[in-house]
């Protein structure tokens, strides 16, 4: 049974960001009335009194809003992870020149390399356009994250311009749609996903040739040094913000 880990993330978001604004609300209340009721008279009406406003009760959710947003569903759900850039390579291996028959041509597999960029939060995630040695560009339309049988991945559909006359041999079309799944295969200790792999296909529909083939993509690991606020984070998350399982 697949699990959509989207919605478990859009939860979090919900959850963990009335909480956060419900705790800073009150933090922040009991402060001012503790500054009220030592300033004088002609402070309160130029320091409190804007304290007390709509633009920094507003200031508080936007704020928080986008903390849970960009960066404490990552601390939640490690697993899920995807933000970032990784290193890896696409193989061609099959080779359909008729769309009507799907008739398989006699051809080499080729590679290329390339880099891929996700951009996630815990609302959506895509894949960032870019332009390569192989690519003009290339980017997702619509991008997904499954959860099958317990392996995290993503499933997402993809729009790609290829680079002509880059390899003498090789026959690409100018562009194309397709398909692609990966899944995780190595993960780093904090089970942040570090390595996965997966299979694409070319639409139906898009121009000839059409191609099949299989994908590979390692993470460009950043080094995160933990400090005294990324250990409070952590302890804010895991005891406060993150959902009771289901």
């Amino acid at each position: 049974m697949e699990i959509f880990m989207q919605d478990k993330l859009h939860k979090f978001h919900r959850y963990a960001l009335s909480r956060l604004v419900w705790t800073l609300s009150i933090l922040i209340g009991l402060l001012l009335a503790y500054l009220w009721s030592l300033a004088p008279d002609n402070f309160l009406k130029g320091i409190l009194a804007p304290l007390t406003s709509a633009a920094v009760i507003g200031g508080i959710f936007l704020f928080s809003e986008k903390l849970v947003r960009q960066s404490l569903w990552r601390i939640a759900y490690p697993e899920l992870d995807f933000q970032g850039t990784w290193q890896g390579h696409t193989e061609y291996c099959c080779q359909y020149l008729d769309s009507q028959n799907g008739t398989e041509s006699k051809f080499s597999p080729f590679k290329k390399l390339h880099d891929i960029s996700f951009k996630q939060d815990c609302l959506s995630i895509r894949i960032d356009y870019a332009e390569t040695d192989a690519f003009h560009g290339w980017n997702s339309t619509v991008a997904t994250i499954s959860y099958d049988k317990g392996i995290p991945g993503l499933r997402y559909a993809y729009e790609v311009q290829y680079k002509q006359g880059i390899d003498k041999d090789e026959k690409l079309p100018k562009s194309s749609k397709g398909f692609e799944e990966i899944l995780v295969v190595g993960s780093e200790e904090g089970k942040r996903p570090s390595k996965v792999t997966g299979t694409f296909s070319h639409s139906c529909d898009g121009p000839r040739p059409m191609y099949s083939g299989t994908v590979s993509f390692s993470r460009n690991l950043d080094e995160t040094k933990k400090n005294v606020l990324s250990c409070f984070l952590y302890i804010l998350v895991k005891f406060w913000l993150k959902p009771p399982a289901e």
